[in-house]
Parts: structure tokens; C-alpha cells; sequence
């Protein structure tokens, strides 16, 4: 797998798992929201609420929850998916000093040695995948 196709088929997954939460009242959903005062994350949807009782040791994790919610992620893979298009075409040149004495790839998008750093660093937060390649990593 190169690394612009491990990149697309993470974002793939995140979109999949955005849209499933959405769900089926996806479009009619005015986002989600988190109440301190009751304990509840709102979804947005009418009768549709999630309680955390007690509330003290969970507000960090519903407040994440909230500032990560499905329409946040599907527009975050959105705009990731137009760095990457901006990066996916690749070139070869002849580089070498101090004649071109040998061919590179290149990213036709930035100019930069292909995998250029753009597509290196959309592909680090899945680093933990067991998928990613330590080679991947930003120079």
C-alpha cells in the first residue's frame, strides 16, 4: 500500500464512522451540544440525550466528544482530502550535481521529493495504525 493510499483509506474510515454516528436523523440534526447544568450531551435531535452521571469525572471527555462531532469530522476529511488532492500527482525528474544523473520522483503539487511532507504529515496522526510505516514519518 503507497502512502497516498493508506492516507485515503483512513479518511475513508473516518468518514464511515461520522456518517454511522449521524445516523439516520443526520440531516435534520442541528449538531451536538454539552450542558453542564444537567449532565446531558444534546445531539441535536428532539428527545435524543445522553445523561453522564456524575457529572465532575466526565466533562473533559463530553466536552471532546462534542468539539469532535460527525459534522466536524466529515468537514475535517473534506478539507483533507483537497490538501491531498493537491499532492497525489507525481512526477519524475533528473536531479544530481553537478549534472542530472539520475531520475526522482516528485510531487507535482509542491515540487518537493515524492512522498513530499504535506502528504507525510496528513498521514501522522495514523501512526499508531498498524498499517503505518515508520519511512512515512515527516523528515
Amino acid at each position: 500500500m503507497t502512502l497516498l493510499e493508506f492516507v485515503t483509506a483512513r479518511l475513508t474510515e473516518d468518514e464511515n464512522v461520522a456518517k454511522a454516528a449521524l445516523g439516520e436523523y443526520g440531516a435534520q440534526g442541528t449538531g451536538w451540544s454539552f450542558s453542564e447544568e444537567n449532565g446531558e450531551i444534546d445531539f441535536g435531535i428532539p428527545n435524543e440525550h445522553f445523561n453522564i452521571e456524575p457529572l465532575g469525572a466526565f466533562v473533559n471527555q463530553a466536552t471532546h466528544m462534542v468539539r469532535h462531532e460527525p459534522r466536524r469530522v466529515l468537514a475535517d476529511v473534506a478539507a483533507k482530502r483537497s490538501l491531498l488532492a493537491r499532492h497525489d500527482r507525481i512526477g519524475t525528474r533528473w536531479v544530481g550535481l553537478p549534472r542530472a544523473d539520475r531520475e526522482e520522483r516528485y510531487c507535482m503539487g509542491c515540487d518537493e521529493a515524492f512522498p513530499c511532507e504535506t502528504v507525510r504529515l496528513l498521514a501522522l496522526p495514523y501512526s499508531q495504525h498498524p498499517g503505518y510505516r515508520q519511512s512515512w514519518r515527516p523528515l
